[in-house]
């Protein structure tokens, strides 16, 4: 049996108030290993979109 996957989640409405939910997801290896594909694509485009607003605001290495 695959260990169920522990999976947080952040919520920031308007920038004054932090949700964050904790659940454990039942899956199998299959989806265990689409979601973390997911869940590494997803940080990396966000990486990618942080560090081109830096580098076109000139505040990049600050």
């Amino acid at each position: 049996m695959n260990a169920p996957l522990l999976v947080y989640l952040t919520y920031v409405p308007f920038s004054y108030m932090k949700l964050i939910a904790q659940v454990k997801l039942d899956t199998t290896p299959e989806q265990t290993d689409a979601l973390k594909c997911t869940v590494k694509q997803a940080n990396e485009a966000h990486l990618t979109y942080l560090s081109e607003r830096a580098w076109d605001a000139e505040i990049l290495g600050q």
